[in-house]
């Protein structure tokens, strides 16, 4: 709803807000960064559209988090293990 820097800014920064509950690790970087590329990329394709179905936010926000953060976050046990 704001854009994409402040998609970034908002994904990035719950994350590392989360992980004080949950604990940070070296996987809190990688966390960061997926969810941060996540609220980007919503930001960038729904910034500038007023009338945007619902069925395709909830569509993409399945897939980006299921795909995009998860591909990133897997670099995790690839670089760290």
């Amino acid at each position: 709803a704001l854009g994409p820097e402040a998609g970034f800014a908002t994904g990035a920064f719950s994350i590392f807000l989360s992980n004080f509950y949950f604990g940070q690790g070296p996987y809190t970087p990688f966390q960061m960064v997926a969810m941060g590329g996540v609220g980007f990329l919503a930001g960038l394709f729904f910034f500038h559209h007023e009338n945007v179905k619902r069925w395709k936010v909830i569509l993409f926000g399945v897939l980006s988090t299921t795909f995009i953060y998860g591909a990133i976050v897997d670099l995790n046990t690839i670089f760290l293990v």
